[in-house]
């Protein structure tokens, strides 16, 4: 059994997005939850992807949550993590034009400027 379990919050259905009348709501939701988690740089695309020449052979350490500079295996993990939340919490991803072969910070900023 893994240890490295991914627990993605599910939002009460009032904070899912279903639209404009609930982007209010779910992007304070959203942000909340990046914040918590120390990942707001993957939402806002401040932490950007590593070359993956910078892989270490410390990959299977432990690291902390909040580094502005993570491995390429823990900005990936991380970075799904944040557009998961975001397509999870979505009612309708695809109606919304939510494209999950983009980075979080990606699709966050397709949708903020919508």
């Amino acid at each position: 059994m893994s240890t490295n379990q991914v627990n993605v919050p599910i939002f009460p259905e009032e904070s899912k997005l279903t639209g404009k009348d609930s982007w209010s709501r779910f992007k304070a939701t959203i942000e909340l939850t990046a914040q918590l988690r120390g990942y707001t740089g993957y939402l806002d695309g401040t932490i950007i992807k590593p070359a993956s020449s910078l892989y270490s052979s410390a990959a299977g350490s432990i690291y902390p949550p909040v580094t502005a500079t993570p491995y390429p295996g823990e900005w990936y993990m991380r970075d799904c993590f944040v557009a998961a939340t975001i397509n999870l919490n979505t009612v309708d991803a695809t109606g919304l034009g939510i494209d999950l072969a983009k980075s979080a910070a990606n699709i966050w900023k397709d949708l903020t400027e919508k």
